[in-house]
């Protein structure tokens, strides 16, 4: 098995969505208060927060697809397109996500067409503190491109194929749960770890919407803050630092909902699809 290192450590908590309802004026209003709440709550700790995540980074939609039996779920992968709102640029990622960091390496996430994909391997932390590590790839493909089979997923990763159980090429490709996302992804503050850490973590609010419904109703809203070194070097008083402040931010009783584990999940369950995640 390849060394790879962790890119990325992403602490993901999901908010009560209800409280960012509104107009999107309103709804910046309420990421205010959001923030300020997090200040209030991690006045006393080591982290210094720096800016605030008030400026609309990107506008997606977003879909997920699988077969009508679930086959990419069952096995631990996704499979999601995004399409940028304004740039028109649509990206496919397939994704392993495991609890086990040696199970998720142990998959070839190479694309067929060198150099268009991009891997990263991560590994995303939601509350308490529970680790799910992911193994993504992603390639950019033409607006016409089609996505009807398992056939589209099998020819962008060939890998995909001898992991799946039960695969046939002709197998239909849903959007899951018929729901296209449209996702705004504030972002602009930061927690500033402090010199003995060595590093910042970017923070951003994510908020899903139905893309062809009520665009002033949010279904889902989650923080998250993120680090990331090419080669992993993180210290263990980054971890701990890290660590304390999302328990911390756990604690926002107004804010935090503990009844949501994540998107995706999400997603899968209004399929009527059990998420193991």
């Amino acid at each position: 098995m390849a060394e790879c290192p962790i890119c990325a450590r992403e602490y993901k908590m999901l908010l009560k969505a209800d409280l960012f309802e509104g107009p999107e004026a309103r709804m910046m209003d309420a990421t205010g208060l959001f923030w300020y709440a997090c200040k209030d709550a991690l006045e006393t700790s080591a982290i210094d927060l720096k800016g605030s995540p008030s400026t609309i980074g990107r506008r997606r939609r977003i879909r997920f697809y699988d077969t009508s039996a679930g086959v990419l779920h069952c096995n631990n992968y996704r499979f999601r397109e995004r399409l940028d709102l304004e740039s028109m640029r649509r990206e496919l990622t397939l994704k392993f996500r495991h609890r086990d960091r040696f199970v998720t390496l142990d998959r070839c996430m190479a694309s067929a067409f060198e150099g268009h994909g991009i891997a990263k391997f991560e590994e995303d932390i939601k509350p308490p503190f529970i680790s799910l590590y992911s193994y993504s790839a992603s390639t950019a493909v033409a607006a016409s491109a089609r996505l009807e089979s398992m056939i589209e997923p099998l020819r962008l990763f060939p890998d995909l194929e001898a992991q799946l159980d039960h695969c046939n090429e002709d197998d239909a490709l849903l959007i899951v749960g018929d729901l296209s996302i449209r996702e705004l992804v504030l972002t602009g503050g930061s927690f500033d770890f402090g010199a003995a850490a060595g590093m910042q973590a970017e923070c951003a609010l994510i908020l899903w919407y139905e893309h062809e419904g009520d665009h002033s109703r949010p279904l889902l809203a989650e923080f998250s803050f993120r680090y990331k070194d090419s080669k992993e070097h993180y210290s263990g008083e980054l971890a701990t630092i890290a660590l304390d402040t999302f328990e911390v931010l756990q604690t926002l009783e107004h804010w935090y909902d503990p009844a949501l584990t994540t998107k995706t999940a999400y997603v899968y369950q209004r399929a009527a699809w059990h998420a193991a995640e």
